[in-house]
């Protein structure tokens, strides 16, 4: 689904730490330095409270609710970029049509799963420890997404290390 507005999803295709949410903060301090406007949209991941429907955690002026409403990373984002408007919600598509109104460019944390979203750029970050989560899908492995799945990102972060081992995923 086209949402009308640039999104740069950063995604992985496995579960746990890869550094996403750093990677998003790297990119905020980018666009922000170049004067471009932009809106932060998180899944909320990890809330204390069940998120029922997208809100607006911060309109750009700091974080509207606490940490329970939040996820840490949403939190993180609204204290880090205090004038970035960011939005939380498991149904990024609804997210997503929230944050259109606040920026003509919007970062999406965690989204490369999400593929009915039609995405500007997909950028894949990979975890340096386990680049490839074992080859084997959670309990077994690591991994929340087919290795193929890395032909859709437009980029891909990583380690040299792990060059080889992505050329035969990719190519």
């Amino acid at each position: 689904k086209d949402v009308g507005s640039a999104i740069i999803s950063i995604g992985n295709v496995s579960i746990g730490g890869s550094g996403k949410t750093p990677f998003c903060l790297f990119l905020a301090k980018e666009l922000e330095k170049r004067k471009i406007a932009f809106s932060f949209v998180s899944k909320g991941y990890g809330a204390k409270t069940r998120i029922k429907k997208p809100f607006v955690l911060s309109e750009g002026s700091g974080p509207k609710y606490d940490a329970k409403k939040a996820s840490d990373e949403a939190m993180l984002l609204s204290h880090i970029f205090p004038k970035v408007p960011v939005i939380v919600g498991n149904d990024l598509l609804q997210a997503c049509l929230m944050a259109k109104s606040f920026a003509p460019l919007m970062i999406i944390d965690d989204g490369m799963q999400h593929r009915k979203l039609k995405k500007s750029v997909e950028i894949v970050i990979l975890d340096s420890l386990e680049p490839f989560g074992k080859q084997a899908f959670f309990p077994r492995g690591f991994l929340r997404d087919s290795l193929n799945q890395l032909k859709r990102a437009d980029l891909v972060v990583g380690y040299s290390d792990v060059e080889t081992q992505l050329r035969r995923y990719t190519t």
